[in-house]
């Protein structure tokens, strides 16, 4: 018997590259698709999404890094008013568990596509550090 990949059995439209997926409670979540409905708020000029290990659910989840429009805070309760914002919009299985974390810049390279290692890193040390930035 052979298994199928997933993009076997979605629809064409539906694929996605796999270094674009990736998975959570056995379900997938695309990081561009989180990245364009994000991208629809007022409060943020960019973002760019990661998925981080949540320790306590044994699964990944997505974080956003987010560059925060002018006069927008950078405190917990603009990282909340996000994630609800998000709620609203999003499956559960796409909500940002992960959290929401503010930084000047979102890291790409010279062609303009987002460095997801660097902020992978990122996520590492501040686990390690044990505190979260914001």
């Amino acid at each position: 018997m052979s298994r199928l990949q997933v993009s076997e059995i979605l629809p064409k439209e539906l694929r996605v590259r796999e270094r674009e997926k990736a998975e959570t409670l056995m379900c997938l979540f695309c990081r561009t698709e989180l990245e364009g409905i994000l991208m629809d708020n007022q409060n943020i000029n960019d973002v760019a999404v990661i998925g981080v290990d949540l320790k306590e659910e044994h699964t990944e989840a997505p974080r956003a890094y987010v560059v925060p429009a002018p006069g927008v805070k950078r405190d917990e309760a603009a990282a909340a008013e996000i994630i609800k914002w998000m709620d609203g919009k999003v499956a559960y299985y796409k909500k940002l568990r992960g959290g929401v974390r503010f930084v000047d810049e979102i890291p790409k390279s010279a062609a303009g596509k987002i460095l997801r290692r660097v902020l992978k890193d990122m996520a590492r040390e501040e686990e390690k550090s044990g505190k979260a930035k914001l």
